[in-house]
């Protein structure tokens, strides 16, 4: 076994190496074949180099600064060790590839792949990992384990089975299915797209439905379609044209409109809400300002005070401006208190009440009440009020109609 040496600028041309291959700066290779230069040990080359055709080896590396140039297929049967940059017309294979600045390629598949600054992809990229300094531009499918990115990501869409992590935008131009997606930037999805957890810190785009078990959301989301999810938090702003099922919570602070229904366990506002709709199965906790147009229905609703809700309200048990307290139950966020201290002083209003136990705390308003039982305290103010078991007031109560004993409550519009 020996080595073959290709002196700076000569054009050689080869077939079978058998043994290790040194080329020079500047330097041309051609198959002998027509088709493919196979090389038995290493390959090294000491700057820019072109190989015109497939050329395949047990190990490559480039020393020097420019640009290996591969007009062909590039299977690396072990590492792959480039100090600038790489093209190759079709395919690269290799089982690591460490590239200091620019790779370009028809489609990469490794365990590893690691550019300090761009990677240009036309079709599929297969890794275990990727690690890229500037940027990602796949056109084609992805099928990766984890991707972190220093910069720009843009994919045609494929999987991501662990974390992916950009310091500035991603998008997918088609359906993406993941675990983690984490972007400090704007992320932009297609419609039909599903995940395990989204955390953006930045915007969040999404043309169409999203599925993913748990979102997190600084800054905004604008999701045009439905939004199938157990928790998402939104500190910021929240659109989402369609429908949001949220099987476990949904936490609002700053803005969100819905344009459909809101399903779920339970809700808690911050701010300004609204949606035509809103079911829930356990608790609604609302500070701010909160409106829908066919009513909110939850087993147990807080209406914080200072709070307008603009619609009707169904619960077994109802509070309204019972408290102002939000910061020490829910996280330590500064646009908490500020919501908190915007609304001290101001009256609590909502129009028509739905429950079997209803409780309407001082400087509260309520249109109508229909309830078992009733607590007015003072200084609360109602326009009618029905009840079936009990009424409790205070002496600075105001209820324009005469409180009204039934034997049975009428239905709520809101069946849930």
């Amino acid at each position: 076994m020996s080595s073959l040496q290709i002196k700076s600028g000569e054009t050689a041309q080869l077939d079978h190496v058998n043994g290790d291959l040194h080329v020079g700066r500047n330097a041309k290779i051609k198959p002998r074949d027509g088709k493919r230069v196979t090389v038995n040990k290493a390959a090294v080359f000491e700057g820019n180099a072109s190989v015109e055709g497939d050329f395949e080896c047990d190990s490559l590396t480039v020393n020097g600064k420019g640009t290996l140039r591969v007009n062909g297929n590039l299977k690396i049967h072990n590492k792959l060790d480039v100090m600038d940059s790489l093209f190759a017309m079709a395919r690269i294979t290799a089982l690591e590839i460490d590239v200091g600045g620019k790779v370009t390629a028809g489609s990469v598949v490794c365990s590893r792949l690691r550019a300090g600054g761009v990677v240009e992809v036309e079709d599929t990229l297969e890794a275990e990992t990727v690690d890229v300094g500037r940027r990602v531009t796949a056109s084609g499918q992805v099928a990766l384990k984890s991707l972190q990115v220093g910069g720009k990501t843009e994919i045609g869409g494929g999987t991501i089975t662990e974390l992916a992590k950009m310091s500035g935008t991603f998008s997918s131009s088609s359906k993406l299915n993941f675990s983690e997606l984490q972007v400090y930037g704007k992320a932009s999805l297609p419609t039909g797209c599903k995940g395990q957890r989204i955390r953006s810190f930045g915007r969040l785009c999404v043309d169409g439905s999203i599925t993913c078990e748990e979102i997190m959301v600084e800054g905004a989301a604008d999701i045009r379609g439905d939004c199938h999810t157990a928790k998402m938090e939104v500190d910021g702003r929240l659109d989402v044209s369609g429908s949001l099922m949220a099987s476990n919570m949904l936490e609002s602070f700053g803005q969100t409109e819905i344009v459909g229904q809101l399903q779920g366990k339970s809700l808690r506002v911050g701010g300004k809400f609204k949606a035509r709709e809103v079911v829930l199965t356990e608790t609604a906790d609302l500070m701010g300002d909160v409106k829908t147009e066919d009513g909110l229905r939850a087993k147990s609703l807080i209406i914080r005070t200072g709070t307008r809700c603009e619609g009707i309200i169904v619960g077994e048990r109802v509070e309204v401006g019972k408290s102002s307290l939000v910061v020490a139950n829910w996280a330590t966020k500064w646009a908490h208190q500020s919501i908190s201290i915007r609304l001290v002083g101001k009256m609590t209003q909502v129009n028509d009440v739905y429950g079997t136990k209803v409780t309407l705390g001082k400087a509260s308003k309520a249109r109508r009440i229909f309830a078992q039982d009733v607590e007015l305290e003072n200084g609360s103010i109602a326009e009618q009020v029905t009840y079936t078991g009990e009424l409790k007031r205070s002496d600075h109560v105001f209820i324009r109609l005469p409180p009204e004993k039934a034997i049975k409550l009428p239905d709520p519009p809101l069946k849930g």
